[in-house]
């Protein structure tokens, strides 16, 4: 398992417009900020690895870039608490399991991914960051990254 450890802070009440973006998502009118790219890098796997395998190996290639981007903008480690309750809140996680959060995909169209993570919501009732990565393969050399963010988080 690969985890990102991040410097912890206090929690928050969320803003206005936080607020405006998680009752947004409650009502179920709600589309997540998708960026994707098309990364080129050395040789990950071989053509005979399995889609596990591959998995685990972009996992561990991301954990650095990731543990910097976490460091540099700690806001991209908050989840929401009492999501229903005036008291909303951001927390602040400790660690994230990347198996949780950066994963291999089956879709093979671009635009079908990126219409699934539109549309795919945040449970916001886990311990997970407001943000999820997909990842096409497309050789041993080669990918395109989904990033999906929350508007709580990225507005």
């Amino acid at each position: 398992m690969t985890t990102v450890a991040i410097n912890t802070r206090k929690s928050r009440p969320l803003g206005l417009l936080e607020k405006y973006q998680l009752s947004k998502q409650l009502t179920k009118a709600y589309g997540n900020v998708v960026l994707t790219a098309e990364l080129e890098h050395p040789i990950l796997y071989h053509g005979t690895s399995s889609a596990n395998e591959q998995e685990k190996l972009y996992q561990l290639s991301f954990a650095p870039a990731l543990t910097r981007m976490l460091q540099a903008h700690p806001h991209l480690s908050l989840t929401v608490r009492d999501k229903t309750e005036s008291t909303a809140h951001f927390v602040q996680l400790d660690t994230i399991n990347l198996a949780d959060n950066v994963q291999l995909t089956s879709i093979t169209s671009l635009q079908d991914l990126i219409a699934e993570q539109t549309d795919a919501e945040f449970d916001v009732d886990t311990v997970l960051p407001l943000w999820r990565i997909k990842i096409m393969s497309q050789t041993p050399t080669s990918c395109i990254v989904v990033l999906a963010v929350h508007h709580i988080i990225f507005d």
